[in-house]
């Protein structure tokens, strides 16, 4: 994977085990509600990322995929947030491990930031109507057949 692309999954990878720190922040009622639902979402837009670059006879179909697994991964984000399901925890209760909420709250932001900005970069980039080679190959292809008509009338 080159190294520009790298940048999407690894702020997903990142954001996948933020999105699994979160659960040990949530009741076991918002985990089986919001937790479990949004990993899953995070995992599927991983995989249609994946898919996305490495299949190019079908990379179009794969960022429609991907883009539409994200929207409801920051959707389900943003209602956790809205909910206020991520709470301060007890250490003792999680292994002596404290979690800070609202810093990871943040950070959780800060990846879906990223991650929106790398993905519209991703699909601006591999968009048919933009690619310049793509556009000289329609022009010609047209010129060809304006070409081919004008001998069938003369």
């Amino acid at each position: 994977m080159k190294s520009d692309k790298a940048g999407i999954f690894i702020d997903l990878k990142l954001l996948k085990r933020k999105l699994r720190l979160a659960q040990f922040c949530m009741t076991k009622a918002d985990r089986l509600i919001y937790g479990t639902p949004a990993l899953s979402e995070c995992k599927a837009v991983i995989s249609h990322f994946v898919m996305a670059y490495d299949f190019a006879d079908e990379k179009d179909y794969y960022i429609r995929q991907f883009t539409a697994e994200f929207t409801n991964l920051r959707l389900d984000i943003e209602e956790m947030f809205e909910e206020n399901v991520i709470k301060a925890t007890n250490p003792e209760a999680i292994g002596g491990r404290h979690i800070n909420p609202e810093s990871l709250k943040k950070e959780m932001v800060d990846l879906l930031g990223r991650i929106d900005e790398g993905m519209g970069k991703f699909a601006r980039a591999n968009d048919p109507s933009k690619n310049l080679s793509a556009w000289r190959a329609k022009v010609l292809e047209m010129l060809t057949e304006i070409a081919k008509g004008k001998g069938a009338k003369n």
